[in-house]
């Protein structure tokens, strides 16, 4: 009972530090009808520019032109466009046509790089997988039993001569884009 209490007590106290601010954003339709939209989303009590990537990628919080709140089903979007509090262009996609998740595009060319995020299971915390998808829609997810290199290797196995490079690459944002940028290029 005390670990219930302790628990309710965290949860309670994480959510009151919680900030909502809006944000304008494209909201992209699976019939193709663009609609300018705010968005109510969530960001940290510490850092105000810091968006809470949960608050996007099931359901949104759309806020009409009375400045009341309309939930947005994810199924129903194809694509989310926004600038971010750190004036960071990001996109979202609901890549699985019927899918209630959006999944945001880190890099999008022959191989496609997207980020999952979801709430970590005891604290609510947000946790992130990497997707890549080559052109032949073959799916390689790194998780956090995962290797990056050993996924990239295998995604771009079209390419051997880039093993090498795979092999020295630095597992950061940057190295996995210089990978994807030089399989491009071949």
């Amino acid at each position: 009972m005390k670990k219930l209490v302790l628990l309710f007590l965290i949860g309670s106290f994480s959510m009151l530090f919680s900030q909502r601010k809006e944000l304008d954003a494209k909201l992209i339709t699976w019939e193709n009808d663009t609609v300018n939209v705010k968005l109510r989303v969530v960001t940290n009590m510490f850092w105000p520019d810091l968006l809470n990537e949960l608050s996007l990628n099931e359901k949104l919080t759309k806020i009409n032109a009375t400045g009341k709140t309309e939930k947005v089903r994810a199924t129903t979007v194809k694509s989310l466009l926004f600038t971010d509090f750190k004036n960071n262009e990001r996109r979202f996609e609901n890549i699985l046509p019927g899918r209630s998740r959006l999944y945001e595009v880190i890099y999008d060319g022959k191989i496609k790089w997207y980020r999952d995020y979801y709430p970590h299971g005891y604290d609510g915390s947000v946790q992130m997988t990497d997707i890549f998808v080559n052109e032949e829609g073959k799916r390689e997810n790194v998780g956090l039993f995962n290797s990056m290199k050993k996924k990239l290797a295998i995604i771009t196995a079209a390419q051997p001569s880039l093993a090498p490079d795979i092999e020295q690459m630095k597992v950061d944002r940057e190295g996995v884009l210089s990978i994807l940028k030089k399989y491009e290029e071949l």
